[in-house]
């Protein structure tokens, strides 16, 4: 009879395991179902939002954002969105969306321009390490805010350019600013 107890005992086990998993795997599914839609309307409210910031507007301003085409050289480097903003039908900037890899991918941010300067930056969303490439991009916008479109940024000489994954994150950053730069100056050229 012992042999018996111990046999079902090896079956209770993994049963039971098996059982637990299964409930633990539908909790996470279902949190991620709950929270995924939450997610991506922050996201989307951070980039209404970043489009006033990197355009040093204020927030309550009502802007009007007017689409523009991203050229397949952009879309490459991975700007996803243009727009041309406008208070009362006055243009006060332009407003790149773009999603870059960096050291990691999906490093999400906007970047604006009025005149012939880079007005700001805003970062949506990164994986990059909070302690390295996570300091660096927290002062982005102070480095290239009122910088003259041309003039370099984001240089290698930067002090804070610190472990192995600062100067990969600013290398993808900078082309993909210097890029956006490029297309509003043969913008406003044209």
């Amino acid at each position: 009879m012992s042999k018996k107890k111990g046999l079902n005992q090896f079956i209770l086990l993994p049963l039971f395991l098996g059982a637990v998993t299964l409930v633990a795997a539908g909790a996470l599914t279902g949190v991620h179902l709950l929270t995924k839609p939450k997610i991506a309307e922050n996201v989307k409210q951070k980039q209404l939002e970043g489009y006033k910031k990197v355009l040093d507007l204020e927030l309550s301003a009502v802007i009007d954002l007017a689409a523009q085409t991203v050229s397949d050289d952009l879309a490459q480097i991975g700007v996803t969105n243009k727009y041309r903003v406008t208070i009362d039908n006055e243009e006060v900037g332009v407003v790149y969306d773009a999603n870059i890899k960096a050291w990691e991918p999906d490093l999400i941010f906007q970047v604006g321009f009025r005149e012939d300067y880079y007005s700001g930056f805003n970062l949506i969303s990164t994986k990059e390490t909070p302690s390295i490439g996570g300091v660096y991009l927290d002062g982005v916008n102070d480095r290239i805010k009122g910088v003259k479109i041309g003039d370099p940024i984001l240089n290698d000489s930067d002090p804070s350019y610190t472990g192995q994954t600062a100067p990969v994150t600013a290398g993808a950053l900078r082309t993909a600013l210097e890029a956006c730069a490029q297309d509003y100056l043969e913008g406003r050229n044209a």
